[in-house]
């Protein structure tokens, strides 16, 4: 990855991007994007749009644009907040300060944690790699997409409402997820370093055909690639499914370590990996 790439990234896990305050990352990567893009607009719930070609809805790649965090319960007697869901509050560690932003001393106020964007020759440690990470490899895809349409959409970690709203406002006939996965995890098989996930099985099945085509990607480009299988998991797919029932739909995974915490960490091989998969993928 060129320094270029190095400093989006780190730019877009710098924003307090949590689910419902997304809306100035959401303007960042609309400029971003906006010259390599036939059409881009943020519909009325906030997602962000990129159609390309006469075709738009023959495939459509959804990428999560909010990250994990809190918001304001109480100011007094003294301030206190609450975890924007549970996981999020079962990765703190106890009676250790975790810095953070505070975007408004109000209840109601959002509450990320503090940019520590960090990089070695092989790794990337920051909190909101979940899912930059997913945004940053869907903007490179975006480049080469003559005919689809990628969606950055919000409110993912609090229910998949952004993919229900694309949903109900889209004709979507196929659909790929471009997310992050768990690494080194008793929840999955899939190591970091190992190449990008396709997940077979969470709470839906891949479709196989799609399945079949992305190994094949991999294996005639010599791509590294895992399959993974977990009991539970759930991603903007569900929201999807809600609104339109079955599609065909493939979840591509980023491995990260460390899901869901201040200290998330991801091979830059794998998001390497990813980001040509994506665009050999849209070429086939």
């Amino acid at each position: 990855m060129g320094l270029k790439q190095i400093k989006l990234l780190e730019k877009i896990c710098s924003f307090p991007a949590v689910s419902g305050n997304e809306q100035e990352l959401i303007n960042f990567v609309k400029k971003i994007v906006k010259p390599f893009c036939g059409k881009a607009f943020i519909d009325n719930f906030g997602n962000l749009i990129c159609q390309q070609g006469k075709n738009p809805a023959k495939l459509a790649v959804l990428a999560h644009i909010d990250k994990i965090g809190f918001m304001i319960s109480k100011v007094k007697p003294r301030l206190e907040a609450v975890g924007l869901f549970k996981d999020v509050e079962d990765k703190l560690a106890i009676n250790k300060p975790v810095a953070v932003l505070v975007e408004q001393l109000t209840i109601g106020g959002y509450v990320a944690y503090q940019p520590n964007f960090k990089m070695t020759k092989s790794q990337i440690k920051s909190q909101g790699l979940d899912n930059a990470l997913g945004v940053m490899a869907a903007a490179e895809m975006l480049k080469e997409l003559k005919e689809g349409t990628i969606i950055f959409t919000v409110q993912e970690e609090m229910g998949f409402y952004g993919a229900k709203a694309v949903a109900k406002l889209l004709q979507l006939e196929k659909v790929l997820i471009v997310d992050t996965t768990y690494a080194d995890d008793s929840r999955s098989g899939v190591k970091s370093g190992a190449g990008i996930s396709f997940c077979v099985k969470d709470n839906f099945l891949a479709d196989k055909k799609m399945l079949s085509a992305a190994i094949k990607i991999c294996q005639e480009n010599r791509l590294p690639y895992q399959l993974e299988v977990i009991l539970e998991g759930n991603s903007d797919i569900k929201g999807v499914f809600d609104i339109c029932g079955g599609l065909p739909y493939l979840f591509i995974g980023i491995p990260i370590k460390n899901m869901h915490s201040f200290c998330e960490s991801a091979s830059i091989k794998d998001l390497e990996t990813t980001i040509n998969f994506l665009k050999l993928y849209v070429k086939k």
